[in-house]
């Protein structure tokens, strides 16, 4: 698709120059029109060539990834495994001081919130003394 256009790079140095000297003869003729109008138009052309630069990189990236692939999937999924491993929750301290681990610690999760959630709290808007310690 892209190698149709030639070398893109080129492509974008050379509307780039352009682009500069046009903006040069507007800086010096700013009331010439048809100036203008080829200043628009070879910026118009510019983006365009910009444009198709980025989208010929991202194809040659991808078909590189796919192609070399990815070497660390193994260590990356490993660590996560063992992140993972390491942030679970293994027991828990209920409101009564007693440690709870298994079925207990999700009985006393589910507890919790159902007392939390479903039960009817007063709201204050002033902060308790013993809110900061």
């Amino acid at each position: 698709m892209l190698y149709k256009q030639g070398n893109l790079h080129k492509k974008v140095n050379d509307l780039g120059a352009e682009l500069d000297k046009m903006w040069m003869l507007v800086d010096q003729m700013p009331g010439d029109l048809l100036l203008r109008t080829n200043e628009a138009n070879c910026l118009r052309d510019y983006l365009q060539a910009c444009i198709d630069e980025e989208r010929f990189l991202k194809q040659k990236s991808k078909a590189h990834w796919l192609a070399v692939g990815d070497a660390n999937t193994r260590y990356f999924h490993n660590y996560l495994k063992g992140k993972n491993h390491r942030a679970r929750i293994h027991s828990i301290e209920d409101p009564i001081g007693v440690v709870r681990e298994g079925e207990q610690m999700i009985q006393s999760f589910v507890s919790h919130f159902k007392e939390f959630l479903g039960g009817h709290h007063t709201v204050s808007l002033s902060p308790t003394d013993d809110l900061f310690t």
